[in-house]
């Protein structure tokens, strides 16, 4: 019977290392691949938390500071991974982020967004 418990923890460890991977693989800067394995196996625990980690990881990917070119290495991000599944920096998807919008006949005008806010044509 003891054998069954640790042939399951085994599988178990083999699932979330290929979950880990599966993330770490679309990270852009790898930089404490161990610690971040650590964060992960203690934050990702069900079918729930691999969704959100994954939707996480999007947000981050989609965000205005990651496309201003602000990454955080892959030990920091995985430690706070939380903080992007409500998406809290998100790129506007009329101008992505650039603050004007380009129409049918090729003016520019300012994007209702934020960062349109702060655009001058020049």
């Amino acid at each position: 019977e003891d054998e069954d418990e640790d042939e399951d923890e085994d599988k178990d460890e083999e699932i979330t290392v290929h979950q880990f991977n599966s993330l770490y693989e679309k990270y852009p800067k790898k930089v404490g691949k161990k610690q971040a394995l650590k964060h992960f196996k203690v934050s990702v625990k069900t079918k729930q938390d691999f969704e959100s980690i994954t939707t996480a990881l999007n947000n981050y990917l989609g965000s205005k500071r990651y496309n201003d070119g602000f990454v955080q290495n892959a030990s920091t991000w995985f430690n706070n991974w939380k903080d992007w599944v409500d998406d809290p920096d998100p790129i506007c998807r009329l101008c992505a982020g650039k603050g004007f919008v380009t129409n049918e006949r090729g003016y520019d005008s300012r994007c209702s967004c934020d960062s349109g806010k702060g655009w001058k044509k020049c």
